[in-house]
């Protein structure tokens, strides 16, 4: 049932949301972070405590905490059918890619293109990218050249992921 409050609630969260991510944006994550515990205190919406999970996980990023980091990201992953989940996907595959797992990061790349909505096409980008990277760091230029030529010709979706393939294309 939307009552008055809920729109209210949900233009807060909205607002909450774009503070933090500005924060993160700005390299503050002490800043996003005492934002996020704040919010954490005062309401319990799925999407901003998702918000605020992703935060301290990246934190643990930070601290070089790859495997805390993985875990938790599993644990957004399997709780939260939003987009964050789709990022949490993604950043698994990147810390199994830093840990220089190629094959492993190949499946978890694979599972993510299979299982996240169309929706969350930055995600889908984002990984194709990341297929790219695996492929050339197996010194298989010829699939990551193809990855990234078709991001370039097919990817309808953020300019941002385009623009990524034409630089790693070019270099």
């Amino acid at each position: 049932k939307i009552t008055p409050d809920f729109k209210k609630d949900d233009a807060f969260d909205k607002i909450y949301i774009y503070e933090i991510d500005q924060h993160i944006l700005k390299n503050e994550i002490d800043l996003a972070k005492s934002k996020a515990n704040y919010i954490k205190s005062k309401y319990k919406r799925e999407e901003v405590l998702d918000k605020i999970l992703l935060i301290e996980i990246n934190k643990l990023i930070e601290d070089n905490k790859l495997d805390d980091a993985y875990s938790e990201f599993g644990l957004v992953k399997e709780k939260s059918k939003t987009e964050i989940a789709a990022e949490a996907m993604y950043e698994q595959a990147e810390i199994i890619f830093k840990k220089g797992l190629l094959d492993s990061t190949l499946n978890v790349c694979s599972n993510l293109l299979n299982e996240i909505p169309g929706e969350y096409d930055y995600w889908i980008g984002k990984t194709y990218l990341l297929i790219a990277d695996v492929f050339e760091a197996q010194m298989d230029y010829f699939q990551a050249k193809a990855t990234l030529q078709s991001i370039i010709d097919n990817f309808a979706g953020s300019s941002e992921i385009v623009t990524a393939a034409k630089t790693k294309l070019d270099e």
